[in-house]
């Protein structure tokens, strides 16, 4: 008997090293070794030296903030009368996604849910992988006419949302970054889009984010999917966190 329950522990033992062995196997330990030690290739005076074109216009019913030609926010009312709903304002959101944001198979906005009011949130997603920061919010009057909405929309034309290496991968090199584990309360890591400076210009990369939000206090911090190399970090205590082109 306490020959069997010898050969059962070691059996168990063997099971949890080859458990270990395999993650092990799984992360590209030359690459972690390769962005060790280095620190993030942006800060935000980075986001700061990017220009974008600021434009508001209204057109007797509507008034329209664009920001490089995106619409970031509308207001729907009657010229003059602000709690006047617009007889020409979108009828659904998706006649507002429609009319305003170029949506294409690739790029869409998905609900999200809705608020105490009833008002609905989008997300953006690119090829089914998430767009940092993309998102819309809708407000209505009470007969249900649009009122209003805001938000911000990356339109991206073609970029490979396979990344180069795993998530276990990413999750070695956020903690050799943070000194710290990146699991546990609060905490997680996923594959996302973020825009970052490029000649002059923000465009499109894939990367994983490493989160950790506990209350009002948190901390981001990008790696490019495609290399391993650290791109942004920013941490926050109360309210909301501040990235840039928020």
């Amino acid at each position: 008997m306490k020959q069997n329950k010898l050969l059962i522990l070691c059996a168990l033992l063997m099971l949890a090293f080859t458990a270990c062995s395999s993650d092990d196997d799984d992360i590209d330990n030359a690459l972690v070794r390769e962005v060790a030690n280095t620190e993030p290739e942006f800060t935000y005076k980075d986001f700061e030296g990017i220009s974008q074109n600021y434009e508001e216009t209204t057109n007797g019913t509507w008034k329209i903030t664009k920001v490089d030609g995106i619409v970031r926010q509308i207001i729907f009312c009657v010229e003059g009368v602000d709690s006047a709903p617009s007889p020409t304002s979108p009828k659904t959101t998706e006649d507002f996604f429609s009319e305003f944001l170029p949506l294409t198979a690739d790029n869409q906005m998905v609900f999200y849910e809705r608020d105490y009011r009833n008002d609905p949130h989008y997300f953006q997603y690119y090829k089914g992988v998430p767009v940092e920061q993309g998102y819309w919010h809708f407000y209505f009057y009470a007969d249900g006419t649009m009122q209003g909405a805001y938000g911000y929309f990356l339109p991206i034309g073609e970029l490979d949302v396979k990344p180069a290496f795993n998530i276990a991968t990413a999750k070695r090199i956020v903690e050799n970054y943070i000194h710290d584990s990146a699991e546990g309360e609060g905490k997680r890591i996923y594959l996302s889009i973020m825009s970052f400076p490029e000649n002059g210009e923000l465009k499109p990369r894939l990367v994983y984010v490493y989160k950790r939000q506990i209350w009002e206090e948190g901390e981001f911090l990008y790696i490019d999917a495609k290399t391993g190399r650290l791109l942004y970090n920013v941490g926050y205590i109360g309210g909301a966190p501040g990235l840039p082109f928020a």
